[in-house]
């Protein structure tokens, strides 16, 4: 009762009734301003000031009236974040609710100190650092053992000042290892970026992996071990050595399971992403098929991640040559968008994987007829793409015209002229199999896509064979069909012996 009887005293000396909350009464006010500025946000009818000052008092955001209206709606909305439920607002995820209400309790507990609570505050940090010793907690269990320590130097606490002293390093060496496991992987992954964007960038992941396998060793925590078997994975997934890389996708899902209370579990899933990855890489229909099965229904809680799943679902069945596959794959993920609203990047990928099912379904290796509509070159202009889609559709477009009709537009041959001679795309296979690839297309326009004409594609195709398919997430580098399939499709579909 007595810690009980502090807290009530700073509430009752804070003015509780001039807390600003956005509760029932005040949003069941039809007339109130809160109200037509809550239900406007809730429906999408404001999705700027501009609007927001229109809908409301139909005046300017400069307007007084209108600023000072947002700036106490902001208040609101703070006040009232703090005090809700986490259960309410965070997914099914027990250890992360656990996470964010010890945060909060925490919170509470430094606002108490704050207002001369000493002896609660005390005793609820006591608490807390108790639950995060149990939950390896280490960044907040570092800070409330500081908090202890603190306290008890200022009371000349002797014995616990050594308690908490020791409670404070262990979990800043804890905490410190997963930082710089962190920093390690984030550097790691951009200079493989950067390396794929072509730049002149050298790659240390092994070595950074063999860091972080030493700092597991010293420091086991999920977090860390999430890292060191990333790393090893796109370390694997570089070098093309995909069974290696599926083998430790399983190891990595495996041990890091045996963290139970880790609040960051659901990052487990880049494990089955990146196995995806490995099936894509080896064309292993069998390993996606059975991929999907086990994780789909946990990763359409997710629908961006449940979505890059599907996308490399799709790219495996592509590369294993399974048309009507790919199809079903498309027609489940459009099932899906009709529940889910996809972003525009996502949006924009799926509408150019239709136009390559229309493409194999105009040369007559697939046999049902993809999903309307069909999309046309006037098209593009209506959708903001970026540039990489942007020229993923140029050549699905230029591929479609020489099927169907034999009329190309021909200027993409001539942006092609010397691109492989350029220094910039020696390191990037991806520009120069498009190139290759460009070269090829422009020897069959020219032969009028006759065998008897056509000349001297011998060497090019051999070349595009010699260049390693890049397995990338990034549209610059992406083959939705490989470029050898589509030649030789092309050749069956104008009756031309390869």
């Amino acid at each position: 009762m007595k810690n009980l009887l502090e807290i009530f005293q700073i509430i009752y000396r804070g003015n509780p009734e001039k807390i600003e909350l956005l509760d029932r009464a005040i949003l069941n006010n039809g007339n109130s301003k809160f109200t037509q500025f809550y239900e406007g946000l809730a429906t999408g009818k404001i999705k700027n000031d501009l609007e927001a000052a229109q809908l409301i008092y139909k005046a300017s955001p400069t307007d007084p009236k209108y600023r000072q209206l947002k700036s106490r709606f902001r208040k609101r909305l703070l006040n009232t974040l703090f005090l809700l439920d986490a259960t309410d607002t965070i997914a099914e995820d027990e250890n992360k609710n656990r996470f964010v209400q010890i945060q909060k309790q925490w919170a509470l507990t430094l606002i108490i100190h704050k207002h001369k609570a000493r002896k609660t505050a005390i005793n609820m940090a006591r608490n807390l650092l108790i639950l995060c010793e149990k939950y390896e907690f280490h960044r907040l269990a570092t800070d409330i053992a500081h908090f202890l320590w603190k306290d008890a130097i200022l009371r000349q606490d002797m014995k616990n000042v050594g308690h908490y002293d020791a409670q404070r390093k262990k979990h800043e060496a804890f905490y410190l290892a997963e930082k710089e496991a962190e920093e390690i992987f984030l550097s790691s992954r951009l200079q493989l970026q950067q390396k794929e964007n072509g730049r002149q960038v050298k790659l240390n992941l092994e070595e950074n992996a063999e860091k972080l396998v030493q700092l597991a060793e010293k420091h086991p925590s999920a977090e860390i071990y999430f890292y060191m078997y990333h790393i090893w994975i796109l370390h694997y997934r570089q070098q093309g050595n995909y069974r290696t890389m599926a083998q430790i996708c399983r190891q990595a899902q495996k041990q890091i399971k045996n963290f139970t209370y880790w609040p960051d579990a659901d990052k487990i899933h880049t494990f089955v992403i990146q196995e995806m990855y490995a099936a894509w890489g080896q064309k292993d229909l069998k390993a996606a098929v059975q991929l999907v099965e086990q994780n789909e229904k946990e990763l359409i809680k997710n629908f961006p991640l449940w979505l890059e799943f599907m996308e490399l679902y799709f790219l495996t069945a592509s590369y294993a040559r399974d048309y009507t596959r790919m199809l079903s794959i498309y027609n489940k993920v459009s099932e899906q968008a009709l529940i889910h609203e996809m972003e525009p990047e996502a949006k924009g990928r799926w509408q150019l994987f239709r136009a390559y099912l229309y493409l194999l379904y105009d040369c007559k290796v697939l046999r049902n007829t993809p999903p309307e509509p069909r999309m046309h070159k006037e098209d593009m202009a209506h959708i903001r793409w970026d540039k990489d889609i942007k020229k993923q559709w140029k050549l699905a477009l230029l591929l479609s015209d020489m099927a169907w009709n034999g009329q190309p537009d021909t200027a993409i041959f001539r942006a092609n002229q010397g691109v492989t001679t350029q220094a910039k795309d020696y390191d990037r296979p991806a520009a120069i199999r498009r190139s290759v690839f460009l070269k090829l297309l422009e020897r069959l326009h020219r032969a009028g896509y006759s065998e008897k004409q056509l000349r001297l594609t011998e060497k090019y195709y051999e070349q595009l064979r010699s260049i390693p398919r890049p397995i990338s997430n990034y549209m610059s580098q992406l083959e939705i069909v490989p470029y050898e399939d589509l030649w030789e499709i092309l050749l069956e579909h104008f009756d031309i012996t390869p």
